[in-house]
């Protein structure tokens, strides 16, 4: 099942940070995990990574701050506002 049907996110990104907060259900976590696990190794130019607040899961993509633009795709894939 897609993470977005699970998870229901939503994403913010401002300057060179992306978070994108799911809601905690079963697997989520650990698919996020996987996700981010993966993007490590071909999307090295940025920082991938996952944490728990609360009620929310998330998904944190970080460029350099001299970069901001290397994570517009990425933003623009979880329709980041």
């Amino acid at each position: 099942m897609a993470l977005s049907a699970k998870g229901r996110p939503s994403a913010r990104r401002i300057r060179h940070l992306l978070r994108v907060r799911y809601r905690p259900a079963r697997g989520i976590r650990e698919e996020l995990e996987a996700l981010a696990g993966a993007e490590r190794q071909c999307c090295s130019f940025a920082e991938w990574r996952v944490t728990q607040k609360e009620d929310h899961v998330i998904l944190q993509v970080a460029a350099d701050p001299e970069r901001p633009n290397d994570i517009a795709a990425i933003a623009a894939l979880f329709e980041a506002d």
